[in-house]
């Protein structure tokens, strides 16, 4: 039981993660007044814990390490020693996925909550051709999600 209600909240997470990063991405909250309260956060938006004395680079390394602590959470926790040293601390098969997940999202949303806006703007896409920018932007997002449909959901996050 316990087994499970972790890999239900894993899975939430999971999806809310996600759902975060694209809202994050596209700005969201700025486009859509209505869905400010539910994603309040933006790449270009106020920090949760603003940085903008340490100065530009400093600001650049900070995103680059929350970068990095993804990368490292999904290197190192794909690798098949660290899901053995994870069954040798105790941790059972089954819930092997679950931890990924749950790992994962909180990785993720470190970048979400801790992510430095930088003082210029690396690229942008002026009306009408936004329009077509936001479009193939949904299109990626219906796609991951479609994407993970085509494997079974409750093995794919750990609750088979």
């Amino acid at each position: 039981m316990l087994r499970q209600a972790f890999g239900i909240a894993a899975y939430l997470a999971s999806i809310a993660s996600v759902a975060s990063t694209a809202a994050w991405i596209n700005n969201w909250g700025n486009a859509f007044p209505a869905l400010a309260s539910i994603f309040p956060r933006s790449i270009d938006g106020e920090p949760a814990i603003d940085l903008a004395t340490s100065g530009t680079a400093a600001k650049a390394f900070f995103n680059v390490g929350l970068m990095g602590l993804l990368a490292l959470q999904h290197n190192i926790m794909a690798r098949q020693t660290t899901k053995k040293a994870m069954r040798k601390a105790g941790v059972p098969f089954p819930w092997e996925r679950s931890v990924f997940a749950a790992s994962a999202s909180a990785a993720l949303g470190a970048i979400l909550y801790l992510w430095q806006p930088m003082p210029w703007t690396v690229w942008q896409v002026r009306p009408p051709y936004d329009k077509a920018v936001w479009a193939l932007s949904a299109l990626g997002i219906l796609v991951f999600f479609g994407s993970t449909g085509a494997w079974d959901h409750t093995e794919l996050f750990g609750l088979k």
